[in-house]
């Protein structure tokens, strides 16, 4: 009985401090150090941080991003008619500012900016999280396990525009899911029509989720027999209006404006621009190459289904924690400490077998419905994409797990809340199971695996921080098993990602 009386009292606590501010203050302090150190000592990175900030560079110029691109920008491709401006927009600013700067430590700002971006997207999803599940433990553990991904911390700490998407579908969320409460409360209708419109400028990608969860709310609003409610004339309801007519105006200028002329939303870079301006944007250099040697494969049901259990799935599970850097002449990369590679494969795994046994109470928590569909359509919309292109170019183009991190929230929030429910008899399981996660998390989440595996062809030249650098690799180096059991065994992701 004593046992029992001691364990109940310690989860209690344990359970009041995972849901409390000062849980909440350490975790997203934890990450912002990471991401933040990760900033100052990585050389540029291979998300595609130099075409970035080229974007950020080529926005600068103007201060409207309605841009009349000079046929020399690059190596850009197309900004002039590309949705996804916003990111860049915005940085062009900071960018501007410090125009008399070493490029470096301009990079290195705008990489901050993008770490407060990310930061600031976690605090929302353990607002949208708690408003969902009722409990701030549940949020604070699911903030907690987000933000331990190693991929998370590395795109935060670069010039991407993944990181402002992630803050933008954190902020869209959190009011999806009040509406999902509330479908007629009018000001919430502003502000989503605000936030839709900024995040389909930010990254065409999400446009999947976005209608589908906005159609889902439509339906909601429209069987309600609430009242709808007024918006008044307060500053507040003035600036949600004119937020809601601005984001609007934007992106019926790009969008609909680029259907108009071009006959989709989507313009390809060819469309718009010379050969020579869209060549010398390696991405589209390369695809253009590979098209024009490969003899497209038949779209049949036995081809897909190849292409998703040998290359889309195996890719996407290989690449979740890859790191790595543009050192100028080579490339280096690495997907992290080898136990790591076995703790996301197992993690990726009991995470999608658990999300379809417990779909019926995972789709039940409040507000999880549309937001988890929408992020269903996202990912067949980007499967659908990887797989046209991989029958057009013979090879997989765009296949990586980074393209899921922004929408990871929503499936780890209502699932640890179904487990937590699941396990609420077995006292003391839900804490010992958070515990284990946290002891998990020092082989490889977070920049360790960044911190283990790089050496000073990763690093920024900059010797004081490089001498701080090589002292906190060697110290991991003794924590992480990779240099202890764990180096001979081969990475559990290697898988070939060929067909």
């Amino acid at each position: 009985m004593l046992g029992a009386a001691v364990v109940t009292r310690a989860s209690a606590v344990v359970r009041a401090m995972l849901g409390g501010r000062i849980f909440l203050g350490a975790v997203i302090t934890a990450f912002v150090v990471q991401a933040g150190w990760l900033a100052l000592v990585a050389r540029t990175s291979i998300y595609d941080e130099d075409y970035h900030l080229a974007a950020v560079d080529a926005f600068a110029g103007d201060l409207t991003p309605f841009l009349d691109q000079r046929p020399d920008v690059g190596p850009v491709g197309d900004v002039e008619r590309y949705p996804s401006y916003l990111y860049h927009y915005l940085l062009s600013f900071p960018w501007r500012a410090t125009s008399g700067w070493q490029p470096d430590d301009r990079m290195v700002l705008l990489r901050l900016f993008s770490v407060a971006m990310v930061a600031a997207g976690l605090v929302l999803w353990h607002r949208v999280v708690r408003s969902m599940t009722g409990s701030a433990p549940v949020a604070g553990v699911t903030v907690m396990l987000v933000s331990m991904s190693p991929l998370l911390v590395t795109i935060a700490a670069v010039v991407n525009y993944d990181n402002l998407l992630f803050l933008l579908v954190a902020a869209f969320s959190a009011v999806a899911v009040r509406l999902w409460g509330e479908p007629r409360e009018l000001r919430g209708w502003l502000a989503l029509l605000a936030l839709a419109s900024v995040t389909a400028l930010t990254k065409y990608s999400a446009l999947p989720f976005l209608a589908v969860v906005v159609v889902l709310l439509v339906v909601r609003a429209v069987r309600s027999a609430d009242r709808w409610s007024r918006v008044r004339a307060t500053w507040t309801d003035l600036l949600l209006v004119a937020a809601a007519l601005v984001g609007l105006a934007l992106a019926v200028e790009r969008y609909v404006v680029n259907l108009v002329r071009f006959g989709t939303p989507f313009p390809d870079c060819g469309a718009v621009q010379p050969l020579e301006t869209c060549m010398s944007w390696g991405p589209w250099g390369r695809n253009y190459e590979a098209d024009a040697g490969f003899d497209d494969l038949p779209l049949t049901a036995g081809t897909a289904g190849v292409y998703a259990a040998r290359v889309w799935a195996p890719r996407v599970l290989w690449l979740w924690n890859a790191v790595g850097v543009d050192g100028g002449a080579e490339t280096f990369t690495s997907n992290g400490p080898a136990v790591a590679g076995l703790i996301s494969l197992v993690t990726v795994v009991a995470g999608a077998a658990l999300l379809v046994l417990l779909a019926p109470l995972v789709l039940r928590v409040s507000g999880a419905a549309p937001l988890l569909l929408g992020t269903a359509a996202f990912v067949a919309a980007l499967f659908w994409t990887n797989l046209h292109d991989y029958l057009a170019m013979g090879q997989p183009i765009g296949v990586h797990a980074r393209y899921l991190l922004t929408f990871l929230p929503i499936v780890v929030g209502p699932l640890v809340a179904v487990l937590a429910e699941v396990l609420r008899p077995a006292s003391g399981w839900r804490e010992l199971l958070v515990v284990l996660a946290l002891a998990v998390g020092t082989q490889g989440a977070g920049a360790s695996a960044f911190m283990v595996v790089s050496s000073a062809e990763w690093w920024r030249p900059v010797p004081a921080l490089v001498a701080i650098q090589e002292d906190l690799s060697g110290l991991l180096r003794h924590i992480v098993l990779e240099d202890l059991v764990a180096e001979p065994r081969p990475d559990p992701r290697s898988v070939a990602p060929g067909p």
